[in-house]
């Protein structure tokens, strides 16, 4: 395509743009799936939604006030137009190392791109370009405006009071022609983590003035509003009294855990809401960290679950092996496919039992959504863990923890007792909602390969 610019009544659209994307997002070719990634810089005007009234029900009042202009810029990853769906995910580029990255790309690009979905990723927050870390490494990236200074010198952030609007004005771009011809059918919103926060502060804030997305997929969703408060924890909720659905997946650790504290958060289920607290689950596995940047759905199972054990992350050091059980990543799946269709036919994604507290004899959790890998386990995979890990403010915790099991007691007849029973778990999580019949196959080889190592 060549790069133009497309000037609307509040927007403008540069793009795309040539040259080298600065994302932490995939070390894949996209080509390999059909797929190719362009920039655009997106040029308006955005407003503060001051809260008049901030009630913890998220049932905020709050009131535009003066617009002030801004740049910034969006990162598409699509298909050929004729293996496009219809159906566009935005997500809420993640900060937390203090430039742009895509977790919730990074769980459920497999699914995207099986599916045609149209990605697009948004820098909504001041620190995605200039820089702004919650936690030190030396492996942190470079935030965009200092990676490559001169193609991002234009971009003009003007503030983080700011940010409700501006993911607002992804999903306006895209229904005002980013997509040129395209038809959109349905336009979805997602965050993971510190991003999911700030979606919930988009739907609080800006849904009753506007709605521009058509459902709310929210990953590992902190319990409290702000990264910190002073004075005591105060839990909040998401508003459900639009007309939007909105979907919560949380893993054991931001449950369970001493560091996100969502269980104070939780919220029943209800006509436009819905709570998967996942199961021997962590905020971040080594699928996210280790095998989901390069899993082009080519890579053999026995490759994959070499990537999937503790000893493929470099660079990190926890008090015990972290969680390398991959289910959060095809649960993620299940549950994007699960809020598409709540949106384009109404019908609701399953509902889960919240999680326990006690755990079974092996210590694997009780309660939340199963998966074969909590039912029939070849590890303890724990959302818990790192709880004494020295030297560190409490962000081991997200990485959960793997422990052994003595497979030959548990499994006398090795291999031919587990895959069964491991089997019949899975198509039961498949029946139940929680995982997808598109990825049973891959599942069932993966544990054969992880079992066998």
């Amino acid at each position: 395509m060549v790069e133009c610019v497309l000037s609307y009544r509040f927007m403008e659209i540069t793009g795309p743009l040539p040259g080298r994307i600065s994302l932490q997002a995939t070390h894949f070719d996209l080509g390999t799936a059909g797929y190719i990634a362009e920039e655009y810089f997106l040029s308006g005007e955005a407003v503060v939604f001051s809260p008049v009234d901030a009630p913890l029900d998220g049932r905020w009042t709050t009131e535009p006030k003066a617009p002030v202009p801004f740049r910034t810029r969006l990162v598409v990853h699509r298909p050929d137009a004729a293996a496009f769906n219809g159906v566009v995910v935005v997500e809420w580029l993640n900060v937390s190392a203090g430039s742009d990255g895509a977790p919730f790309w990074t769980e459920t690009h497999r699914h995207i791109m099986r599916s045609g979905m149209i990605w697009v990723g948004i820098s909504v927050q001041r620190a995605g370009l200039y820089g702004g870390s919650t936690f030190t490494s030396d492996l942190l990236p470079d935030p965009v405006t200092v990676d490559q200074p001169d193609r991002y010198r234009s971009l003009e952030h003007p503030g983080d009071a700011y940010c409700p609007d501006l993911f607002s004005k992804a999903a306006d771009a895209i229904r005002e022609g980013l997509l040129g011809p395209l038809e959109v059918r349905r336009v979805l919103a997602a965050g993971k983590s510190q991003s999911a926060r700030g979606v919930i502060g988009h739907i609080n804030a800006v849904t009753p003035h506007h709605r521009p997305y058509d459902g709310y997929l929210l990953l590992g969703r902190p319990g409290r509003m702000q990264a910190s408060e002073d004075g005591p924890f105060r839990p909040y909720l998401v508003r459900t009294d639009g007309r939007a659905p909105i979907l919560m997946l949380q893993a054991e650790s931001d449950v369970l855990g001493a560091r996100l504290r969502s269980k104070p958060a939780r919220q029943a289920d209800g006509e436009r809401c819905r709570l998967w607290e996942l199961a021997g689950s962590a905020h971040a596995d080594t699928y996210a960290m280790s095998l989901g940047p390069r899993d082009d759905g080519t890579v053999p199972t026995r490759e994959m679950a070499e990537a999937l054990d503790p000893a493929a992350v470099s660079g990190l050091s926890t008090a015990r092996p972290v969680n390398s059980g991959p289910q959060h990543h095809y649960v993620a799946q299940a549950a994007l496919a699960a809020l598409d269709r709540w949106v384009a036919e109404g019908v609701a994604p399953a509902t889960a039992a919240l999680l326990e507290e006690a755990r079974d004899g092996h210590g694997v959790v009780l309660g939340g959504v199963r998966t074969p890998w909590v039912d029939v386990p070849a590890a303890v995979l724990s959302g818990l863990g790192q709880e004494n890990h020295p030297g560190d403010d409490g962000f081991a915790t997200n990485f959960g923890s793997t422990g052994p099991l003595d497979l030959a007691a548990l499994y006398p007849g090795g291999l031919d007792d587990y895959l069964p029973a491991f089997r019949r778990a899975a198509e039961h999580a498949v029946g139940e909602g929680f995982l997808l019949a598109a990825d049973l196959d891959e599942i069932l080889a993966l544990a054969v390969a992880s079992f066998s190592r």
